[in-house]
């Protein structure tokens, strides 16, 4: 039976956008104007298909729901009929009612009278059916009101990101892009593969980044591993596309808790990727004209500009630990015939190959740049002439082979040596008494290291 006059009239439920307390203002008013002895009220979740028990009206308590129920199409549970059919179950004592809005499932509420056997009347099933209208349109409001709240925290996410991605570290945007996603994405898992070259990857896996060589990735750069057969609910991938050439890769997977991936965090992830493939292809961008900036471009080695301005430095660095340090002037034999028999093709091969070799031998500490033309300078920090001298002659060892006129030659070098400050404590003179002795080097028959004045 139901209690009043006007069964049109709700307004006298007050909804919180606190589910709890929108829900049992709901259950009250229901169990106040119609006699029943059970209600459940259950909300839909799409992440994990299921509904769960918000709230019981039983024996006049409002209880909290524990009952979890997964919908499996195959049951002949009548609940889960009539979420998925959407359509209203009654039988004498018992109604099922889905809680739709806009044809979108957001729950179910059920009522029953199994005790007190009074069977639903027609004005009753209308009565509840407006009920379950009602928290549906509670549902959605609420629904609507945590979008917005997510999409302002995004807003601020990205704002956030916006201004690590500008920091140009790439190191330090790949951590906090990888924590920020496990954290504000909610997926069991981010991996973040960042390709560096043919086989090396760099893989933020969650907490951690680690290098390694990794086959099965390589693999997996070999087929189209973005086809719909290595997507799932629970497992996606998204391209890093840079302006160029593909920059590797985001996966995001809910393995463990078998969650399935919504499309907002589908649509967060892309958001992600775009704009660290932005800024990782930036960051590539200013790597190569830093690079050009200080290397010659056929060689590969540092250039004239970057050479004096490691000198400056390396000056300052021997002078104040009392250290010396030392200059080969290396010049190519022949240079001029090697160009006119074998063409320009094998001279800047040559060059190619020359600076390859000095490169193979030299220490990391050692500078190798181009001085002009066919003309190579090595700076070797903390060494002296002797050992300096010792040094060009392994590096007359070391010259490519080439076959000219039919025959194959070794490259003849000519280079003069200059340390600091046994010889002069400026780069000018040091560089002029280099030169002086690769001159007298030319003149005694080439292919020598000259050291020491005559």
């Amino acid at each position: 039976m139901i209690r009043g006059k006007r069964i049109d009239d709700l307004s006298n439920i007050v909804w919180t956008f606190d589910l709890n307390s929108g829900l049992k203002s709901v259950l009250k008013y229901l169990s106040s104007n119609l006699d029943i002895n059970r209600a459940v009220i259950y909300t839909y979740s799409e992440k994990t298909d299921t509904i769960f028990s918000e709230l019981v009206f039983f024996k006049g308590t409002i209880l909290m729901g524990d009952e979890e129920i997964h919908l499996d199409r195959h049951s002949r549970d009548k609940r889960i009929a009539s979420i998925i059919k959407k359509t209203i179950i009654t039988t004498s004592t018992f109604i099922y009612v889905p809680i739709n809005v806009d044809n979108k499932i957001y729950g179910l509420l059920t009522v029953d009278r199994s005790i007190s056997k009074v069977k639903f009347n027609t004005r009753e099933i209308t009565f509840i059916k407006k009920v379950a209208k009602f928290i549906g349109s509670g549902l959605y409001q609420e629904k609507l009101v945590k979008d917005r709240d997510d999409r302002i925290k995004q807003l601020n996410i990205l704002l956030k990101i916006s201004s690590v991605l500008n920091t140009g570290d790439r190191s330090h945007i790949l951590e906090y892009i990888g924590d920020t996603v496990i954290k504000y994405g909610k997926f069991d898992r981010v991996r973040i593969f960042i390709k560096e070259n043919n086989d090396t990857y760099i893989c933020k896996i969650s907490e951690s980044i680690i290098k390694r060589k990794t086959p099965q990735v390589e693999k997996m750069f070999t087929y189209d591993f973005f086809k719909e057969s290595h997507i799932t609910d629970i497992h996606y991938i998204t391209e890093l596309e840079g302006a160029l050439l593909p920059l590797g890769f985001i996966e995001v997977d809910n393995i463990i808790s078998q969650v399935k991936l919504e499309p907002e965090q589908i649509n967060f992830l892309k958001i992600i990727a775009s704009q660290l493939a932005m800024s990782l292809s930036n960051i590539a961008l200013l790597d190569e004209l830093k690079l050009h900036s200080t290397t010659d471009p056929l060689t590969g080695v540092y250039n004239y500009r970057y050479l004096m301005k490691f000198l400056k430095n390396e000056v300052s660095r021997a002078k104040r630990f009392d250290l010396k340090f030392s200059i080969l002037l290396i010049d190519v034999d022949n240079f001029k015939e090697i160009n006119d028999t074998g063409g320009h093709l094998m001279g800047d091969q040559v060059l190619k190959d020359l600076t390859a070799s000095i490169k193979k031998i030299s220490r990391d500490i050692d500078i190798v740049s181009r001085y002009g033309g066919d003309e190579f300078v090595v700076v070797t920090p903390n060494t002296g002439l002797e050992n300096a001298a010792a040094y060009g002659k392994k590096i007359l060892s070391a010259s490519p082979v080439i076959k000219l006129k039919n025959k194959r030659k070794k490259v003849g070098l000519s280079i003069g040596v200059s340390t600091y400050p046994d010889d002069s404590s400026s780069i000018q003179k040091l560089f002029k008494i280099a030169d002086s002795r690769l001159y007298t080097v030319k003149e005694a028959g080439k292919n020598q290291v000259g050291y020491k004045d005559v």
